[in-house]
């Protein structure tokens, strides 16, 4: 490799160092705010659904009833102040033990709903008993009596009840979520939280989308051409291999370059940011899509509703990864996703980011391959994988076209996650067919090429 351009990637190596660097700080300095406002909404939303005192005095006539009701409100009033208190304080350890009582109790409420209302929703019953079995699960490891609790006012709710029902599996998987938070001693993921893990999670999911077109293309900027102009081309073509051959080994050349220079600032970046917290987060719990590693079956794309709702592109988290609600209107998950360890997640997305970066290396191969000027050469990838880009909303993704359009699973946070959709094995195996066939037609292209003409 020439001394320029190995100078060159080096201070290209630096740079993406101090981009990185300097995108996780930001989250760091707006973490606290960020923290506490996605926690305070999630409080006062389920606050706002038990039944108010009025409600009680108004429908249950049964005095033992009533008192009953009344101490399980006010224990769970107790528990709300008790959780903002430690929320203000940054007492995570009280914050995760409260909150989780709390979305327990909030799930009870809605399973005692579900059983006396007769309703059904879109809830079915085999989600509802899983989940129940959860929630009794952690009611007993918390020493809790679920007898000792009843919030059930009436059934005949304003509104829609059966979006409230709705929310029942999300909320049981909140609660493991908090409870998983206080067993390991962490602070809350949230969409600002700032470590080791986090740090890569956030890079990925609003960074490499752009970096990876983009710097594909400065690196492949010479691909075919520095080949051609030095003579190596005529000289390898001349020998008894094939010219597929030589695309292989200029692809594996390229790749591994682009490779090398994000793997280090990435590695960097982790083990600066990680020594703060010890690395304790790499075992932390993560919402994600596990059926999706071995099922092409997706989750119901809700972006466009959600969006609706909100009179804007709203993004809604559940702690640190953003979900398209089954319900729009709320925060909480599809019953489909599950947690995963914080480093699973993290190495679902690295898997994908190495197919995202070996298509991206295949397309600059082609226009160059396909053209004869270098600049022009990169510039018609850049147009063309922006197009694509454009193209391809998120709200959109289920469509026909853009399943099948790689440009669409240009996140691997979203392919791990399922926001948009489509399952992480249905986003994987779109991106490494393109790749396949684009190198194949590649191949034909340039079997037929007169480098004599170029």
């Amino acid at each position: 490799m020439p001394v320029c351009r190995f100078k060159r990637e080096g201070i290209l190596c630096i740079l993406i160092f101090v981009l990185f660097l300097s995108f996780c700080q930001l989250y760091k300095t707006g973490e606290k705010a960020a923290l506490q406002k996605q926690e305070i909404t999630v409080l006062e939303s389920y606050r706002n659904v038990l039944p108010s005192s009025r409600e009680l005095s108004m429908y249950i006539e049964d005095k033992a009833e009533r008192e009953k009701i009344k101490a399980s409100l006010a224990e769970y009033n107790a528990l709300t102040e008790e959780a903002m208190n430690a929320l203000t304080r940054e007492d995570y350890s009280l914050y995760t033990r409260s909150m989780t009582k709390i979305c327990l109790l909030s799930a009870l409420y809605r399973y005692q709903l579900y059983t006396h209302s007769e309703l059904s929703g879109v809830v079915s019953n085999a989600v509802m008993q899983s989940e129940k079995e959860k929630m009794d699960t952690m009611f007993e490891e918390l020493g809790m009596q679920q007898s000792a609790y009843s919030f059930l006012v009436k059934t005949d709710l304003y509104g829609d009840p059966e979006s409230i029902l709705q929310q029942f599996p999300g909320i049981v998987t909140r609660a493991r979520m908090y409870a998983q938070a206080h067993d390991k001693g962490l602070s809350l993921l949230s969409a600002g939280s700032y470590d080791g893990m986090s740090a890569l999670y956030h890079i990925a999911e609003e960074l490499l989308p752009v970096l990876l077109p983009v710097l594909s293309t400065l690196i492949c900027m010479d691909m075919i051409y520095f080949d051609h102009k030095s003579g190596t081309l005529k000289l390898l073509l001349t020998q008894p291999k094939k010219r597929s051959y030589y695309l292989r080994r200029l692809y594996l050349q390229y790749f591994k370059r682009l490779f090398l220079m994000l793997l280090i600032p990435l590695t960097m970046v982790f083990l600066f940011t990680g020594v703060e917290n010890s690395y304790a987060g790499i075992d932390a719990p993560v919402l994600a899509y596990p059926k999706g590693f071995t099922s092409f079956e997706s989750l119901d794309n809700q972006i466009e509703e959600t969006n609706f709702i909100y009179n804007e592109e709203k993004a809604i988290y559940f702690f640190n990864t953003r979900i398209s609600p089954w319900n729009p209107g709320d925060m909480e998950p599809q019953p489909e996703m599950e947690i995963l360890p914080f480093w699973k997640l993290l190495l679902a997305c690295g898997l994908f980011s190495v197919a995202l970066l070996m298509f991206y290396v295949v397309l600059q191969l082609f226009f160059h391959v396909l053209l004869d000027n270098p600049i022009a050469a990169a510039l018609a990838a850049q147009v063309i994988t922006f197009a694509g880009i454009f193209l391809s909303p998120p709200q959109k993704a289920m469509t026909v076209y853009n399943l099948v359009n790689p440009f669409t699973y240009r996140n691997p946070v979203y392919a791990v996650t399922g926001y948009i959709g489509p399952s992480y094995l249905w986003s994987f195996s779109i991106v490494t067919a393109a790749g396949l066939l684009l190198f194949a037609i590649t191949c034909l292209l340039f079997r037929k090429k007169d480098i004599k003409s170029m």
